[in-house]
C-alpha cells in the first residue's frame, strides 16, 4: 500500500511505478493531466515522459528505451487505457443528448470530457486509424454541426424577448449560463467580423442589457476630468495604480471604446473631447 501523504516526485521509479498502478485499480482510470490534484498531474508526466522514451526508442530516434521492469508495469498501466470505441460511445452520447458536438472553450466539466475525446477522435480520423465500425460512428459525431454564430445569436435574442433582459454568466441554469458565457465572448467581436444580419441581432439583444445608472456615470466622468485636468495623463487600469486610479481609468477604457463605436450621447461625446485636449503624455 503506497502512502499518499509522500509527494510523488520524491518517490524512487519502482514506487512511482507502484503508486500509479494503486491509483488505476482505485479509480479505474489513469492519472488525468488536468485533476486538482497535485500527485495525479505529476503522476501523468511521469507516465508521459516513460511513453515518449520508449517511443522514440521504436521510431530508432533514441539508444534506449525503458527497462524491461518497467515495460511490465506500463502494461498493466495502459490497461486502464479508454478505447476508442470507448470514446466513440460517450462523445456520440453527448452529441444526441444536446445534439450539438461539444464546444472547445468550455468550464464545464461534461463538455471539457467529452470536447477531450472528440479533439483525440478527429486526430484519429485524421490519419485514417479509425477502423471501419468506428468510422461508422464517427461520421454519426459529425452528423451534429455545431451550431453557427447566427443561430446561436437567434437563440440569444429569443432569451432575451421571453425573459425581457439578457443571460446571466453566473446562475445554476446551464442554458442561461451558455447564452451568457456566448454574449460576453460575441461582444469582442470586432464589427468587421461579423455579418449584417449578425450585428443587427446584436443591437437588439443589447437593447435588453442593463441600463447605466446616470447619476454615477456622470459621478465617473467629473472624477476623470478631475484626474485629467491635474496630471495631464490618462488614467491607468493597473495593479500597480491606486484603487481609485484603477477604477477611473477602466471607465476611461470603457468610454473610449464606446466613443470609437460612436455610442456616447451628444453630451458625453463632446465632454469626453474636452478631457482628451488635457492629454498631454
Amino acid at each position: 500500500m503506497i502512502d499518499n501523504t509522500i509527494k510523488f516526485n520524491r518517490m524512487n521509479t519502482s514506487d512511482k511505478y507502484d503508486a500509479i498502478i494503486e491509483f488505476c485499480q482505485t479509480h479505474n482510470k489513469l492519472p488525468y493531466y488536468r485533476s486538482d490534484n497535485k500527485n495525479e498531474k505529476q503522476m501523468r508526466s511521469f507516465l508521459v515522459n516513460r511513453w515518449n522514451i520508449q517511443k522514440r526508442f521504436k521510431l530508432k530516434k533514441a539508444d534506449f528505451g525503458v527497462s524491461e521492469e518497467e515495460l511490465q508495469k506500463l502494461e498493466e498501466i495502459e490497461k486502464y487505457k479508454e478505447s476508442t470505441l470507448d470514446k466513440l460511445n460517450i462523445v456520440l452520447a453527448y452529441c444526441t443528448k444536446y445534439k450539438s458536438t461539444p464546444p472547445y472553450n468550455t468550464k464545464i466539466d461534461e463538455e471539457e470530457i467529452a470536447n477531450k475525446k472528440m479533439v483525440s477522435l478527429k486526430n484519429l480520423e485524421r490519419v485514417g486509424k479509425l477502423n471501419k465500425n468506428e468510422q461508422e460512428i464517427m461520421d454519426k459525431i459529425n452528423s451534429y454541426n455545431k451550431e453557427s454564430r447566427l443561430d446561436k445569436l437567434n437563440k440569444l435574442l429569443t432569451f432575451c424577448k421571453v425573459n425581457k433582459r439578457t443571460p446571466k454568466q453566473h446562475v445554476e441554469n446551464e442554458t442561461e449560463k451558455r447564452l451568457g458565457e456566448f454574449l460576453s465572448t460575441v461582444k469582442r467581436v470586432t464589427e468587421e467580423n461579423l455579418s449584417k444580419k449578425e450585428k443587427l441581432i446584436i443591437d437588439k439583444i443589447l437593447k435588453f442589457a442593463p441600463r447605466p445608472r446616470n447619476h454615477r456615470r456622470e459621478e465617473l466622468f467629473k472624477k476623470m476630468a478631475e484626474y485629467v485636468s491635474k496630471h495631464h495623463k490618462a488614467p491607468k487600469n493597473s495593479r500597480f495604480r491606486s484603487l481609485e486610479e484603477q477604477y477611473i481609468g477602466k471607465f476611461y477604457i470603457k468610454i473610449r471604446w464606446l466613443n470609437e463605436k460612436n455610442k456616447l450621447n451628444t453630451t458625453e461625446k463632446e465632454l469626453f473631447k474636452e478631457i482628451q485636449k488635457l492629454i498631454f503624455i
